[in-house]
């Protein structure tokens, strides 16, 4: 089976930004699993008005990439745990797109949707001075209001389309009929993502993979770690942070710092990470890491 994993980076400081912190964990997460890596540095659609994210739907079009047998679509701010995350092709099952399973539920009360957005509202507007500034920040349950009066079918999921993988030979008039509808990008700030979500469901093409395939940072610690959403507190503790989104990164397989650029959260905490630690503990505690086998010597096997 001929595999690749596919991104796009346009502009220098996206492409600077993909070689310094992404590149390495996929090429040897390509190298592990047998993919081909392609990095797409110019637009394949240039007349469009829209955002680049939705040019994600015509990769599989490109001659060199259409005669591939499966290709996984990943954003270019996902970094690949490349040490522990299995094959992601090998957990696709059937013929539909696979996407990651998305998070939902916090408690009965509340879901992430729901927890991530009160909080990226409070963050945004401590450091936009007292001001709550515009929100890229998709709203719960935003694909809804994409369906037509009396149509039924079943909407009930928010999916981040950072990862998708997908048949070039089964898909790819799917995906072009989905671009050449011309949604726009969404106006609460999620570009292609709640139109996309909303047109896989729609046409029940989703297949839900392990969430761990694209863990979102700026969600996870909404729900783990929501004192990170205080600015002041996350000036203030710096080290905590790093260790927090260590464990973040250590826990999942792709890891997707996605946000606006300037969100302390979601991009700055990406700088943070041990990619090269070899566990979770060598990231959090060194010194420990170090003597771990005089610390367990004793021990039985």
């Amino acid at each position: 089976m001929k595999k690749a994993i596919v991104t796009m980076a346009v502009g220098e400081a996206y492409v600077q930004a993909f070689e310094t912190h992404a590149r390495p964990n996929w090429v040897r997460y390509a190298d592990r699993h047998g993919y081909d890596l392609f990095v797409l540095t110019e637009p394949i659609d240039t007349r469009s008005q829209r955002s680049i994210h939705w040019q994600k739907l015509l990769v599989g079009m490109l001659p060199e990439i259409k005669a591939y047998d499966v290709v996984v679509w990943l954003d270019a701010d996902v970094i690949i745990n490349a040490r522990t995350a299995p094959c992601v092709v090998s957990q696709v099952t059937g013929e539909r797109i696979a996407v990651a399973d998305p998070p939902e539920q916090v408690s009965a009360a509340e879901t992430v949707s729901e927890r991530f957005l009160a909080f990226a509202i409070k963050f945004n507007t401590e450091i936009e001075g007292g001001v709550a500034a515009p929100l890229h920040v998709r709203k719960p349950r935003a694909e809804l209001s994409y369906r037509p009066p009396g149509d039924l079918r079943a909407i009930e999921r928010s999916i981040n389309t950072g990862l998708i993988v997908f048949r070039p030979a089964l898909h790819n008039e799917f995906l072009a009929k989905c671009y050449a509808k011309g949604h726009p990008d969404a106006p609460d700030g999620s570009f292609e993502q709640t139109p996309i979500s909303y047109e896989l469901q729609a046409a029940d093409m989703a297949e839900y993979i392990d969430g761990r395939f694209n863990a979102t940072w700026a969600e996870y610690a909404a729900v783990h770690y929501p004192f990170l959403y205080d600015y002041a507190f996350i000036n203030a503790n710096q080290d905590l942070a790093r260790k927090c989104v260590n464990v973040f990164y250590h826990s999942n397989y792709f890891c997707h710092f996605a946000g606006a650029g300037r969100h302390s959260i979601t991009k700055t905490m990406l700088e943070l990470v041990d990619q090269d630690a070899p566990h979770v503990m060598a990231a959090l505690a060194p010194d420990f890491w170090v003597r771990r086998g005089e610390v367990y010597a004793d021990l039985e096997e």
